[in-house]
């Protein structure tokens, strides 16, 4: 099953790689150009409703899209059109998007729920008005969040400053041991 995404997230990287018909119609190919696929998932009341989205983007340009609400693939500009339809017209592609929201959102809101959704820890926030200088009246509210780690968070703190410096020690009692070790030999001519 885990070649099946492999080879479902190489299928789209191949598409978004690929010299479409809409760069090659007599436009120059820009020489540096960036080109990304960005994956989201939106969770209301647990898993309850699950939204998937995926979202490609050329040179900070949104061109084409995979809602699972919508499910289909759905072109923002003339650059998506070509791609979306491909995408659209291949059922193991379309069918492999859609099954996303059970197989990589809710499975991984599994794995991470008791990371985030079952902390118990209550933090204390803080909201107060700030000046900018250049308006001189209140437009900003800054958020002060504090006491949001729980108690485990702090005792992996405080075994990673442990180690930090038992690591320390170790380095130098290292270099003690080798500066002495240098004192009883002779020069060395170079």
């Amino acid at each position: 099953m885990a070649s099946g995404w492999v080879l479902w997230v190489v299928a789209l990287l191949v598409n978004l790689i690929r010299l479409d018909s809409s760069m090659t119609q007599g436009r120059d190919s820009p020489e540096d150009f960036v080109s990304q696929a960005k994956a989201d998932c939106y969770f209301t009341n647990g898993t309850e409703k699950v939204q998937f989205v995926v979202r490609f983007i050329f040179n900070l340009e949104e061109y084409a899209r995979f809602d699972s609400d919508v499910g289909m693939f759905v072109a923002l500009t003339e650059l998506g059109q070509p791609d979306a339809e491909l995408w659209n017209n291949r059922p193991d592609i379309l069918a492999r998007s859609r099954a996303a929201v059970d197989m990589l959102c809710r499975h991984n809101y599994k794995l991470g729920a008791p990371f985030t959704v079952g902390r118990r820890v209550q933090p204390k926030v803080t909201v107060y008005p700030e000046m900018t200088p250049s308006l001189q009246h209140h437009n900003l509210l800054l958020c002060s969040v504090t006491e949001a780690q729980s108690e485990y968070s702090w005792r992996k703190m405080l075994s990673g400053v442990a180690a930090f410096l038992l690591g320390l020690i170790f380095l130098l009692v290292g270099i003690v041991i080798h500066l002495r070790a240098q004192k009883g030999l002779p020069p060395q001519p170079y």
